[in-house]
């Protein structure tokens, strides 16, 4: 009995991960709004009832996208900390954000999934899905944010968790600014409009440095 337990719920896991892979995969080649629950079944090889059966809602699935993004980012950063902290060479400033800006790109949906969650991921979820998104959101930042105080003794407590909020916060500016609609890119094509066009990863290492220098570190 334990045995068929134990098969039936791993069975359910992979599953709900192939759900997961499948809203990935169309998600790097449509917008959120185009993307159906149908596609997303038809794509896994499911009928459109058993993915409700592990998600209720679409902002459901894509926000476990999210976190699972999320959640390689921070084992990243801890792991990079972790060896920087183990180390004997010079900490800096220039250091810590071009890891951070190269880490953002071993989670490469973690961007543009940020940049929508408050506005549509959050808004049709249940109290449960929400609940625990947020946990695991605070927990990380926590535990992350602690290590980026070890890496720099000059912070004061709790200055490691602001600096991974705002980092957030600018990176979901920053993907906003740096990847506007299909119409928006036209016009910048067309037009002389240098002020609006900017590459992502020079400009956040580039205003994550002033936020270090800004906390003391």
């Amino acid at each position: 009995m334990s045995l068929k337990r134990a098969v039936s719920d791993g069975d359910k896991q992979k599953k709900r991960q192939l759900i997961i892979d499948t809203a990935a995969r169309l998600f790097r080649s449509s917008n959120f709004q185009d993307i159906k629950m149908i596609d997303v079944a038809k794509a896994a090889g499911m009928a459109k009832g058993t993915v409700f059966l592990y998600f209720k809602t679409k902002e459901e699935v894509f926000l476990e996208l999210s976190k699972q993004n999320f959640s390689v980012f921070f084992t990243q950063a801890n792991a990079a900390l972790e060896q920087a902290l183990a180390s004997e060479e010079p900490r800096s400033m220039d250091t810590f954000s071009d890891s951070v800006t190269a880490i953002l790109e071993m989670a490469p949906l973690m961007r543009p999934l940020a940049s929508i969650t408050s506005a549509i991921l959050e808004q049709n979820i249940s109290y449960e899905a929400a609940l625990e998104y947020k946990t695991f959101l605070n927990s990380n930042l926590e535990q992350t944010g602690n290590m980026i105080e070890q890496y720099f003794p000059a912070l004061k407590p709790g200055a490691g968790v602001k600096i991974l909020v705002w980092s957030f916060s600018l990176m979901i500016g920053l993907q906003q600014l740096s990847e506007p609609s299909e119409i928006c890119k036209e016009v910048m094509s067309k037009a002389p409009l240098p002020h609006l066009d900017m590459d992502f990863h020079s400009e956040f290492s580039k205003v994550l440095r002033i936020l270090l220098v800004g906390l003391g570190c």
